[in-house]
């Protein structure tokens, strides 16, 4: 008579190495997606500056403190944390970040394009 091997240890190791990749991986796409997020609100915002006549020397300058904020990991030993920045500034100059809506592609184009 053969011997019943116990794979409930094998399968949960298995499930906790796919489960980790699948962390990485997410992390990843996350990461991702925030990079090119941060530099599509800068084209965005340098743009507004283009369009109000803004110089060549002040958008620079302007992009030039925007990635040094953007590298400062924290401040007085606290992360910069977009919420809290956001709710300073709804707070100080009376903004509503809530009318601002990203409009993307459908789905079903994004699948499209994705395909080709």
């Amino acid at each position: 008579m053969k011997a019943r091997i116990d794979c409930t240890k094998c399968r949960k190791a298995i499930i906790a190495g796919v489960r980790e990749e699948f962390l990485k991986d997410q992390y990843q796409i996350f990461t991702n997606i925030s990079d090119t997020f941060g530099k599509c609100c800068t084209a965005v915002m340098l743009m507004a500056m283009v369009r109000r006549g803004r110089s060549k020397k002040y958008i620079q300058d302007l992009f030039e403190e925007l990635v040094m904020i953007y590298d400062m990991p924290n401040v007085f030993d606290k992360d910069v944390r977009s919420d809290d920045v956001i709710k300073r500034l709804e707070a100080e100059y009376g903004l509503d970040f809530g009318r601002i809506h990203i409009h993307l592609e459908s789905e079903s184009q994004f699948l499209k394009e994705c395909k080709e």
